[in-house]
C-alpha cells in the first residue's frame, strides 16, 4: 500500500475513471458531506485524506471551524500541502490507529475510502471514537458496485 500511495497518481487514475464511467453522475464528495447538518464551526479531522479531496467542500461548510487532515502516506500529505485550500487545514503524517490528539477533540471525523487499508479496523475505530466529542459524527463512506 505504501508504494501504491507514495503519490496520488494511482488514486487520480481511479478518480478519473469513476468521473468518466460511474452511473449515475453524482459528486460523491458533496453527497457524502450533505449527510451532515453542519453548524459552520466544527472541528473536523480527515484521516486518510489523500490529496485533500474534501478540503474545498469542507471549507464552505465550516468557515468558522478547523480542518485537520492526516494520511499515512507522506506523499499524500505533500500533495495535500500543495492543495489550493491548504491554508484552511492543518496537516500531519500519521496512522489512524495512533492519532496524536487528546480525547474529545473533534466534532466530525472523516474516514472515507480508507478503512479497508487499515490492518486493525477495530483499533482504528477505537481511536476515532476517542478523539470524537461525545456527540461527534464519524463519516466513513466508500463507493460500491452500486455506487453510494
Amino acid at each position: 500500500m505504501q508504494k501504491e500511495y507514495a503519490s496520488d497518481a494511482s488514486l487520480a487514475t481511479r478518480q478519473r475513471t469513476h468521473a468518466l464511467y460511474s452511473v449515475p453522475k453524482v459528486n460523491f464528495t458533496e453527497w457524502v458531506l450533505d449527510r451532515v447538518a453542519w453548524r459552520g464551526d466544527e472541528r473536523v479531522l480527515d484521516v486518510g485524506m489523500g490529496p485533500g479531496t474534501y478540503f474545498e467542500a469542507l471549507q464552505t461548510r465550516v468557515p468558522r471551524g478547523q480542518i485537520v487532515g492526516g494520511d499515512l502516506s507522506l506523499g499524500m500529505v505533500r500533495k495535500a500541502a500543495r492543495h489550493a485550500f491548504r491554508g484552511s487545514a492543518v496537516l500531519f503524517n500519521g496512522d489512524v490507529q495512533t492519532l496524536p490528539f487528546p480525547a474529545h477533540t473533534f466534532d466530525v471525523v472523516l474516514a472515507n475510502h480508507m478503512m479497508y487499508h487499515v490492518p486493525d479496523i477495530a483499533h482504528a475505530l477505537n481511536e476515532i471514537h476517542r478523539v470524537l466529542k461525545p456527540n461527534g459524527i464519524l463519516i466513513a463512506a466508500t463507493n460500491s458496485q452500486f455506487n453510494m
